[in-house]
């Protein structure tokens, strides 16, 4: 029986080419951006998992808004931020600042990475 359903298919697929690439194409393009939704979806939800307190990670946004841009939000904040935070609120154990500097190499114990 199975048999028989597959050469019907194979039969049909040759017969309407177009037709069938249209079919396996968009087939394709579905499944790939499916897939891509759930690789999204799961990097969103899992960011920072990997650290113990992982709850109580937090990032500062600031927003700007011109006239003529509108309102933007940036994860860019001034230096003395993170430090006045850790002093003036005391539910802020630790705060730490990344600053991407370009190019840079780091060395630890003789191994470069």
């Amino acid at each position: 029986m199975f048999k028989n359903y597959l050469k019907i298919a194979l039969r049909n697929l040759r017969k309407y080419k177009a037709y069938s690439f249209i079919n396996l194409f968009g087939l394709a393009i579905g499944m790939a951006c499916c897939i891509l939704i759930v690789l999204y979806i799961h990097d969103e939800l899992n960011f920072d998992r990997f650290h113990e307190n992982w709850q109580r990670i937090y990032r500062i946004v600031e927003n700007r808004s011109s006239p003529d841009q509108g309102e933007r939000q940036f994860a860019i904040t001034m230096p003395p931020l993170g430090p006045t935070m850790v002093e003036e609120f005391p539910e802020v154990a630790n705060a730490v600042r990344f600053i991407m500097a370009g190019r840079f190499t780091m060395e630890y114990k003789n191994n470069k990475f």
